[in-house]
């Protein structure tokens, strides 16, 4: 039976794939089966993300909502980087995350799993909370007596391509011959560390890509694709960071928040509302609107829709209707726009007042540039070349792996094997309109039981 291979590349947006910049990948995509029409799930974050390859499964299923959430029962404000707080939701709970994962699903067949990550200590432990088999990165490693066989880790403060080379070389020179894994995960937290710190299009974001695209070469060159399916992904994308406004301090000016009574919490992109202050809802969302750094507006789906107008839509319909938990009573996307920045490169997102300072770029809304992510399969069993017509997402990848294991997929699995790319028929394909506004439509695409979700312009 083939290995199946998942390589990653945090935040790689389809446009940043070139023959000059990436000849490796740009050379394996023209002989790849594609997703042009993939889309991250929402929002497009890394870890709701992460924890949906993990578990073929929508935000709204697996729990992890946002990078940042509100969680009183938790931690209070729980950052899904930080590993010691997503243990401390399975210590509470019993599970990181609410379905059952690849890895459990794989080890309950007998298979293996390695998954070598290099971004977030979350980001990796997220892939492979609960499944048997090997996960590395730089702040832990399970088992936790893998050290003695992997050798030094780089140091703390090493730079992003040292300790990819470092997981690198883990894979090919310990984990395949000692585990021989069925399945590896090895997934890169470039070129996304270098587009948060200098942006879209700037020298150092090219220079990681082409470190990238050395070490990708060096992979393909272990890997025997007549026998290895290789799939090849990006969480989400990128936008050009535009400054915006505190939230919190906009709330207070306009009367609906009380710092000194705290019940109206602005965090992140949502607010939490608690008590007498339950009344001012509608205000709030009428305020909301009329922002020019909001775009869509979501609300949790258990609270009163008469409170709200039609062009708000529930946080369920964002996730196949799963309602998720520890969602902020509202929250919103960003407005963004086309525009380029001053490397030529298009696209743009309304960051908070913090955020404009620090991040040249980021992600996390509904814009085009931040939910398109790359997709596409190579190597054994899969047909040649081609464009797939249908949508895809990272909540496909799991469906697909255990769909070429043989193994069976867990009903919480809501992503669609992608048969396309291996012979199968394409099934149809409907769409619904969701919320629309002056920032345009909301659609969710539904190919079968999965479900997509991308804005366009009316």
């Amino acid at each position: 039976m083939p290995r199946v291979a998942v390589v990653g590349w945090d935040g790689l947006r389809p446009d940043l794939i070139d023959a000059r910049t990436t000849p490796t990948l740009s050379a394996l995509r023209a002989r790849a089966f594609r997703f042009p029409r993939a889309r991250s799930v929402y929002p497009s974050e890394t870890r709701p993300n992460n924890a949906t390859i993990g578990t073929g499964a929508q935000p709204g299923a697996h729990g992890i909502t946002a990078n940042h959430m509100f969680a009183p029962d938790v931690v209070g404000h729980l950052n899904t980087g930080d590993p010691s707080q997503l243990l401390a939701i399975g210590q509470k709970y019993g599970r990181v995350v609410l379905p059952p994962t690849l890895g459990e699903v794989m080890a309950s067949g007998g298979k293996r799993l390695a998954v070598l990550g290099s971004g977030s200590p979350g980001q990796t432990l997220l892939q492979n909370p609960h499944g048997a088999g090997w996960t590395i990165n730089r702040a832990f490693r399970v088992p936790v007596d893998l050290d003695a066989v992997l050798g030094t880790m780089p140091a703390a403060d090493a730079d992003r391509d040292s300790v990819d080379r470092f997981l690198q070389t883990a894979l090919l020179d310990v984990a395949l011959p000692r585990l021989d894994p069925d399945v590896f995960i090895l997934w890169s937290s470039e070129p996304d560390g270098s587009l948060h710190t200098h942006g879209l299009g700037s020298p150092e974001v090219r220079a990681a890509l082409r470190r990238n695209d050395d070490r990708l070469a060096r992979l393909l060159d272990r890997l025997d694709l007549s026998h290895t399916t290789l799939l090849f992904l990006s969480d989400h994308g990128h936008a050009t960071v535009r400054p915006g406004a505190s939230v919190r301090v906009e709330l207070e000016r306009a009367g609906l928040a009380n710092r000194a009574q705290i019940e109206v919490t602005a965090a992140g992109r949502g607010i939490h509302i608690r008590g007498a202050a339950r009344a001012r809802l509608p205000r709030i969302v009428t305020w909301l609107a009329e922002q020019t750094w909001c775009g869509p507006i979501f609300a949790r789906d258990d609270l009163p829709a008469t409170d709200f107008p039609a062009s708000v839509a529930s946080a369920s319909s964002l996730w196949g209707g799963n309602a998720g938990r520890w969602v902020p009573d509202l929250f919103w996307s960003p407005s963004w726009g086309d525009e380029s920045n001053l490397y030529g490169v298009p696209g743009w997102s309304t960051g908070d007042a913090s955020s404009a300072d620090r991040l040249q770029s980021d992600h996390g809304a509904l814009s085009p540039w931040e939910m398109g992510n790359v997709m596409f399969a190579i190597g054994a069993g899969v047909f040649p070349p081609a464009d797939s017509s249908l949508p895809a997402s990272p909540a496909d990848v799991a469906p697909t792996i255990l769909h070429l294991l043989g193994c069976e997929r867990p009903t919480s699995m809501t992503g669609r094997p992608l048969l396309e790319a291996f012979g199968g028929a394409t099934p149809p394909e409907s769409e619904r309109i969701v919320s629309h506004g002056g920032w345009g439509v909301l659609r969710e695409r539904r190919v079968g039981a999965a479900t997509y979700v991308d804005v366009a312009r009316d």
